[in-house]
């Protein structure tokens, strides 16, 4: 019988070839630093609503969310133990009837998807609408029964002409 035959080896099959797995320390290090930038972004912003969150409540206002994202059990169960913060974007912010003056506008700054802001009957004046120029993602902003003039809606609309800005003509 002959013996060499059996002295060579022959390579084993794999599914991937062998260079698809190996990673430079180079590589490792940036596809790492830029999974930690992500993940600190997002727990910047969910702090960050989550901040917004406690002062609209401490006003008596309430919040609106997105929940699209939050159908899944994963997310569910991550809301439970997180908050509803860390799962869904706060998309309106409720303060009518509030005692929410021309200050706490500020906080709306930090919520980059707000779409919906009612202020009805709360104590804000022109002077607050600075606060809301910046916002170009909302689609609706109720300013009717507060001390916002006619000419503090008209200079909003022009700061953000896609909003639908209700105002004390449009009270019915």
């Amino acid at each position: 019988m002959d013996p060499e035959p059996f002295a060579r080896e022959r390579p084993v099959p794999t599914l991937l070839p062998v260079n698809v797995m190996r990673f430079s320390l180079r590589t490792l290090l940036v596809a790492t630093t830029i999974l930690v930038v992500w993940l600190g972004r997002l727990a910047e912003q969910v702090h960050q609503q989550q901040a917004v969150s406690r002062a609209i409540d401490r006003l008596h206002g309430s919040l609106g969310y997105d929940d699209s994202l939050s159908n899944s059990r994963p997310r569910r169960w991550l809301a439970s133990r997180l908050g509803r913060e860390a799962i869904a974007n706060i998309e309106a912010v409720y303060l009518g009837g509030t005692r929410a003056g021309d200050d706490d506008l500020a906080l709306l700054k930090k919520l980059p998807r707000l779409r919906t802001v009612v202020l009805t009957s709360s104590p804000v004046t022109d002077a607050g609408l600075v606060h809301l120029r910046g916002l170009a993602t909302l689609e609706t902003i109720d300013l009717r029964f507060t001390a916002v003039t006619e000419a503090g809606v008209a200079d909003l609309r022009r700061a953000l002409p896609r909003a639908k800005i209700l105002g004390k003509s449009d009270i019915e």
